[in-house]
This record gives structure tokens, C-alpha cells and sequence, in this order.
């Protein structure tokens, strides 16, 4: 098989990375390569033996490619109507909808997620991170404790119903500024206007873009593109607002520095020996005020903004006064509204001191603390002195009351965080018990692995390890001390009730105890 459409697709991504004005022709006869359908359908399946001729997982084979393929260059093939389910938001009581798409419209959005990503992924601006290659909620906190340093002001942003909000026409206008294309759009406006099934057996044909599709957060990235250039346009104007900015120095720092200056002209004369005790004390004095004290006058200093957006997620740091921050709160609003038809949430959209308080974004607190690192530091001489360094540094905190209740609602313990016995799982193999909890503490530790400080996860593996213990216990009818006494704190299951082999249970035994390769959640001691 000629793999003629990866190929192209590899030259697409070229150009556009070449020439970020690039406008893309002749993208439908893309679906006409099968090395383009067989890639879509491994990468849906695990099993990439599927596609065998003759045999074929959920009827796909290479013959009802070849069919699927007549059906696009005769322009017949629709998309079925996705199947709608309403599942539970993490945390919350309400719930979202959700669109569940066949197998061949998996397949079809698969090739269709791949030529938009070739297309648009070189243009895309390094503040968004959400469903891209080599970028995740990690990187986007990592910049945010890289670029948010020293903002005194952010702006938490959020979307009402980004996903069911965006208007299908302006969407299409966005991808025909680099599209021309018109059966490539066609195909696109038939997923936009498949609909939904519901249980009851009634379709109805949304007029906003459809969430759970394979494509869909692509195509919001695409959408809320407009908003990172937006804000990258504000963002180089407030820039160029401060070339005529001088900085001054501040009263305070003015002040301090004259009644420095006269101690140590009297130091210069002579003067008796209490009498020069008593200027050093107070020159001392004077200079660790002026540690604590702005150097330059806050009017003078350049304002600036940052931004970071994960999906339909995004944060505004702003250093400068509040009312700055209100402009750009309002402008960021007017922009929204009417250029994308979209609404900013009034209630959870807000504007923190983080100086003050902790903003929340992807499950991390953000904190910026105003005051000032100062460290003792020691000259050649070996005369000791204070020295202000770099201050307002971002800190990334564990929310723990927010982990506590997420683990509340799952079942390892109380609403104050005491563990109870997960009794839904007791019925589980010993090993299997283990394995599951230790998954959770795995996952949470490394989520919270770029937290600046790590001791507070301790409470988690406090309340998961006794979970685990208690559920144990339950299941043998016996006391979490005993399971301790039996098992070891690491809880290490010697055998299952299960008949495993004996190189099963080595093997298992290496990789829940080595801590050279992972370490034991269990036995973990939390830190940075």
C-alpha cells in the first residue's frame, strides 16, 4: 500500500509551517488514499490486526475502505446521527451532554482531525495548550510559574457552554481564511448538522458545534485561536505603549537613601565611640527597611500581560493598576461577544489579587506571594549582609481541600478526610485491591508533580493506604492492624487467591516494590 496520504499530509504541514498565510486547495481527494484510512482506524484500535482483507473488527476491512472511498468520490456519504448521553461533571451535581458517533464516523473524523491539524497546528501560538501534540496541563502550569511572575492581577476567565456555544457559520468563516476547499467544508457542515439520537428514538439537528466528536476540540482550538491572537494584538500594543516610560525612582526609596547617605557621611567624620555604635545600628536599620521597599515609583514601571489558555480554560495575568485589569476584562467581553458570538460567565468570571488569594486553574492553586525573598549572604571578607533577590515568584499549590472531597465522593473517605473501606471493591482479588488503589495515588502524584511543595500529598497517601487497608480488612473479616502486621506497610500481597504462576508473582512483586523505577506510593515521602 502507497502511503501517498501521509506523505501529502506531511507536505501540508510544511507549507503551512513555511508560510503562516498558506492557503490549502484539493483537501478532499485526500480521502481517496487508504494508507490515510488504515492510519485513522489503527490509531481508534488497539488491535492493529483488524484490518486484514475479509476480516474486519466492528465490519471494517479493506474492502469496505475501497467502498467507503467510492462513496466520497461520488459524494454520497453522510454521518449518522451521533448517539446523545448526559454524564456527570466531576464534582458537580449537573450533568453535560455528550455525542457517542458510529464507527465509520470515528474513522472519517479521525482523517478529517488529521488534515486540520496539519493545516493549523504550525499556526497555532504557543499560549494554547489543550489537545495538541507535546503540549498538556503540565505545560501550560509550567508556563504559567514561568511567565506570571511578579502579576499582581489575574483575570479567571470562563466560557459559558464554549462547545455548545459556537456558532457553526462563524466556524466555517474561520477555516475558509485557510481553506479553499469547498466539498473538504461540505463534509464538515454535514458533521456540524448530523444531530443527535436519543434514547427515544427522536434526531434533532443542533445549531451549535457538537461536543465528543473526535474532531471537536480541534475545532474549538481553531475557534479560540482568534481569541490568542486577539489578546497577542493587546498584548504587543501595551507592549508598545511603554517605550516612552521612564523609570523613577519611588519617594520611599528617595527618602531612605538621603538619611542613608547622611549616616554615612557623619561615619566619615570622627566621631566618639558610642556615638558611631549608635550610626551603625541605625545604618543597619535603614537598610533592611530598604529591602522591604520599592525601589522604583509603581507609575513608572512598564505594564504588561500574560496568558495562558488550556482548551475553553484560559487566565490573564496583569501587572498594573485594577483598572487596567477591568479595561481589559470589558474588552476581552465586547471581543467575545461580538466577534464569536460567545459570553463570558459573570459568575465564575473574576478578577483576583493573587497576591492575596489563590486563583484556581486545572486543578492547581495559583498563588503569587508579594514578599520578598531576601537571603543572607557572605562577602570574600567574610562579612555577612542582606541581599534582596528576585521576589513575586508563582507558586503551584495542591488545592487539598478540593482532593480531599474528590476522594470523598468516590468513596475512600469522609467529608473531613478519614479513611473508610472501599467496599465496592472487596469482592476483588487481594492484588487487584492493591493495584487499584495504588493506580489513584499514582495518578494524584503525578498530576500534583509540579507542585512547589509536595508534603501536603502525605494526607493522601494517609487516607489511601488506610482505604486500602480497611477495605482489606472488610473483605477478611479482620482489623487494618492485623492486614499491617500481614501485608507490611507497603502492603505487598505474597500471593492472590487466583492461581498465578510463579514468574507472574516475581514479576508483579519487582514492579510494585522496586523504587528505583517507580516509587511505592504507599511508602512514598512526599516532597520537593
Amino acid at each position: 500500500m502507497i502511503s501517498t496520504g501521509n506523505k501529502r499530509l506531511k507536505v501540508i504541514c510544511k507549507r503551512n509551517l513555511d508560510d503562516r498565510s498558506f492557503i490549502n486547495y484539493r483537501l478532499y481527494p485526500l480521502f481517496y488514499c487508504e494508507d490515510l484510512w488504515v492510519s485513522a482506524y489503527e490509531k481508534l484500535k488497539s488491535n492493529k490486526g483488524a484490518l486484514t482483507p475479509g476480516v474486519g473488527l466492528d465490519g471494517f476491512s479493506l474492502e469496505k475502505i475501497k467502498n467507503l472511498i467510492q462513496l466520497f468520490r461520488e459524494e454520497k456519504w453522510s454521518p449518522k446521527p451521533a448517539r446523545r448521553i448526559m454524564i456527570p461533571k466531576p464534582g458537580k451535581s449537573v450533568k453535560r451532554p455528550l455525542g457517542i458517533q458510529g464507527p465509520v464516523e470515528k474513522v472519517v473524523q479521525e482523517i478529517v482531525r488529521r488534515i486540520l491539524e496539519a493545516i493549523f497546528e504550525p499556526v497555532f501560538l504557543d499560549v494554547s495548550h489543550g489537545f495538541r501534540p507535546g503540549k498538556s496541563c503540565h505545560s501550560a502550569l509550567s508556563q504559567v510559574e514561568n511567565k506570571f511572575q511578579g502579576m499582581y492581577w489575574v483575570i479567571e476567565g470562563d466560557i459559558t457552554g464554549c462547545y455548545d456555544n459556537i456558532p457553526h457559520s462563524t466556524l466555517i468563516n474561520i477555516l475558509r481564511k485557510r481553506i479553499r476547499d469547498e466539498r473538504f467544508i461540505s463534509l464538515i457542515w454535514k458533521f456540524l448538522r448530523a444531530g443527535y439520537l436519543y434514547s427515544g428514538g427522536v434526531v434533532t439537528h443542533p445549531t451549535r458545534t457538537p461536543q465528543g466528536s473526535r474532531v471537536s476540540p480541534l475545532l474549538a482550538n481553531i475557534y479560540l485561536n482568534e481569541l490568542d491572537y486577539w489578546v497577542s494584538g493587546l498584548k504587543s500594543d501595551i507592549s508598545d505603549s511603554n517605550s516612552g516610560l521612564t523609570l523613577t525612582r519611588s519617594q520611599e526609596m528617595k527618602t531612605l537613601r538621603s538619611r542613608i547617605g547622611k549616616i554615612k557621611s557623619a561615619l566619615n567624620r570622627s566621631v566618639s565611640g558610642n556615638q558611631r555604635q549608635e550610626l551603625v545600628r541605625q545604618l543597619k536599620a535603614l537598610k533592611n527597611v530598604s529591602l522591604n521597599t520599592n525601589f522604583y515609583d509603581f507609575s513608572s514601571k512598564p505594564k504588561r500581560i500574560q496568558y495562558v489558555r488550556y482548551a475553553d480554560d484560559w487566565i490573564l495575568g496583569v501587572y498594573g493598576p485594577k483598572s487596567m485589569a477591568r479595561d481589559i476584562k470589558h474588552c476581552l467581553s465586547r471581543f467575545l461577544y461580538e466577534e464569536l458570538g460567545l459570553e463570558l460567565n459573570p459568575e465564575k468570571t473574576h478578577i483576583t489579587d493573587a497576591r492575596r488569594k489563590c486563583v484556581l486553574f486545572l486543578g492547581y492553586h495559583i498563588h503569587i506571594p508579594c514578599n520578598r525573598k531576601i537571603l543572607r549572604m557572605r562577602s570574600p571578607s567574610g562579612r555577612t549582609f542582606l541581599k534582596r533577590t528576585t521576589g513575586h515568584l508563582v507558586k503551584l499549590l495542591v488545592p487539598m481541600d478540593r482532593v480531599i472531597s474528590r476522594l470523598h465522593q468516590k468513596g475512600f473517605c469522609t467529608n473531613s478526610g478519614f479513611p473508610i473501606s472501599q467496599k465496592r471493591w472487596s469482592s476483588q482479588d487481594d492484588v487487584e485491591i492493591v493495584r487499584a488503589f495504588r493506580s489513584v495515588m499514582y495518578g494524584l502524584v503525578n498530576y500534583y508533580s509540579g507542585a512547589s511543595y509536595q508534603h501536603c500529598l502525605g494526607r493522601v497517601d494517609y487516607i489511601l493506604r488506610y482505604s486500602c487497608a480497611k477495605t482489606l480488612a472488610h473483605k477478611h473479616n479482620s482489623s487494618c492492624s492485623k492486614i499491617f502486621n500481614e501485608f507490611g506497610k507497603e502492603l505487598v500481597i505474597p500471593n492472590s487467591s487466583v492461581a498465578l504462576k510463579k514468574e507472574q508473582y516475581i514479576n508483579s512483586r519487582k514492579r510494585w516494590s522496586d523504587s528505583s523505577k517507580i516509587r511505592d506510593p504507599f511508602g512514598i515521602h512526599l516532597g520537593r
